[in-house]
């Protein structure tokens, strides 16, 4: 997700900058056309150790467009939205999986996904 392809989602990540709480997740699936039952699930990790030596955690925080696509000329069924409440540190390293069931196993048009914060732990 704009951070590089090699090594699946593990190795795509961000450092997190200073610490904060992860409060929103926004996620597209932009143009890729999703079939009736098919599903596309965004989901944020984070790894606890700055240096990436240990497997990444699975966060609360996952969001999920559901087929099907509507036609040419209605809004698209792309975006998905998911609140969490989740404590990361500096130097934290953040990732998403991205998960397609159903027909949908490729998404050739790529998806997006950005995260919205605060600044104070709760």
């Amino acid at each position: 997700m704009g951070q590089g392809t090699a090594g699946g989602f593990i190795n795509n990540n961000i450092v997190v900058s200073e610490d904060t709480v992860i409060t929103k997740l926004v996620f597209s699936t932009r143009n890729n056309t999703l079939r009736a039952g098919d599903t596309v699930t965004c989901t944020i990790f984070k790894d606890n150790n700055t240096c990436a030596t240990v497997l990444p955690m699975e966060t609360p925080i996952s969001a999920t467009v559901m087929g099907p696509s509507p036609g040419a000329m209605e809004p698209f069924n792309c975006c998905a939205i998911a609140q969490g409440n989740v404590p990361v540190s500096q130097w934290e390293l953040l990732s998403v999986r991205i998960n397609s069931t159903g027909a949908t196993t490729t998404l050739p048009g790529g998806v997006t996904a950005r995260l919205s914060h605060n600044n104070f732990y709760t």
